[in-house]
């Protein structure tokens, strides 16, 4: 047992110096602005992640009740080391867009919600677990029940508006209540891969399930106004059917600002949205690891039962595969894409997608 503890610790301090050498190597290299993307280019498109070694490791150090203290210590160190990196990234990245001298980041996000009991703050970006975000904000600080989490309750435009309303920092009047949320709290802001969250967006807004007439009327729209792009000929006069296909979607967020819901909220960039270089942000949780995220946020609020349940609820089980849908676009519309979102990629460290084969 004294082997194989000593091996971990080992073999925990052979990658985290590799990872040292290798963050050295990454800001070391000159910051560049992504014009076109080729398969040269995605190439370059370098993961921030940490190699699969750590990776791995991180995910595979589990506790039993608090007994392998070990094993927690090295979670909570490799934990540590990963979010300061991101952190890193981002104001690495910011400092290519803004002077030093106005990343002097001393201000919460005013349109992030706010928990008191547990203090935090979070920017609520919709198709990143924004409606478990809602729940935990409001039922850890009391304003719902266990019983109406439970009874599914927690949901809606009525909701919604009332965290904005009351639970938001621009929502309070004092100035110094407002100093005080934000020289106590940990500002989260949760991320997500751009393209995961696109096709999230198309298959909850665009769908026949969709029961919003906002959005039904929009996909009624985006087909029509849209099937002419379509790089198949004979797909362009194909009888319509009241609901987008995904090109369709992916020429909508692409071709026109002016359009209608251009800039709605579920497909915004996060860059819009949570403004990262304006604002001050602790900690950027990514859906891609929300399991380790958020067992390491819940060890740091010191949040324990009963709101451990809602801190953070597992999302909805996918039915759809990225890769599949990614299949039905030219590269060309896929390059736009990318560029409509390379902000996002550029700020958290995001590859391309490893589903997504390179141009050819």
């Amino acid at each position: 047992m004294a082997a194989i503890s000593r091996r971990v610790v080992e073999l925990a301090t052979a990658v985290l110096v590799g990872w040292f050498f290798s963050y050295l190597f990454h800001i070391s290299t000159p910051n560049f602005e992504y014009k076109f993307v080729t398969k040269e280019l995605k190439a370059r498109l370098a993961p921030v992640e940490k190699s699969p070694e750590i990776t791995t490791m991180v995910s595979n150090i589990k506790t039993n009740n608090g007994d392998d203290q070990n094993g927690q210590e090295l979670f909570l160190s490799m934990m540590e080391q990963r979010h300061k990196e991101r952190l890193q990234v981002l104001r690495g990245r910011c400092s290519g867009r803004r002077a030093s001298s106005c990343l002097n980041l001393t201000q919460t996000n005013p349109n992030s919600m706010y928990n008191i009991n547990f203090k935090y703050t979070v920017c609520r970006v919709q198709k990143v677990a924004s409606s478990n975000w809602l729940r935990a904000v409001l039922v850890m600080d009391d304003i719902f029940t266990f019983e109406a989490l439970h009874n599914q309750l927690i949901r809606g435009d009525e909701v919604i508006t009332l965290a904005d309303k009351q639970h938001t920092i621009k929502s309070v009047d004092s100035r110094d209540r407002r100093e005080e949320i934000f020289k106590t709290s940990i500002n989260i802001m949760p991320v997500r891969h751009p393209f995961s969250r696109v096709v999230s967006a198309f298959y909850d807004k665009m769908s026949p399930r969709q029961r919003s007439p906002t959005y039904r009327g929009l996909a009624r729209k985006v087909e029509k106004d849209y099937r002419h792009l379509r790089h198949n000929p004979d797909e362009r006069e194909a009888e319509l059917t009241g609901f987008p296909i995904f090109e369709d979607f992916v020429n909508f967020l692409t071709y026109n600002p002016r359009y209608p819901h251009f800039s709605d909220e579920h497909w915004i960039d996060f860059y819009t949205k949570c403004r990262p270089c304006h604002y001050k942000y602790d900690f950027i949780v990514k859906m891609e690891t929300i399991d380790d995220d958020m067992r390491y946020l819940r060890h740091i609020l010191n949040v324990s039962a009963p709101y451990d349940e809602v801190f953070l609820g597992s999302g909805r089980v996918k039915t759809y595969s990225e890769y599949e849908v990614f299949q039905t676009l030219p590269n060309k519309l896929i390059d736009k894409l990318y560029r409509k979102y390379r902000s996002d990629f550029s700020l958290f460290g995001y590859d391309w997608p490893v589903w997504l084969p390179c141009n050819t």
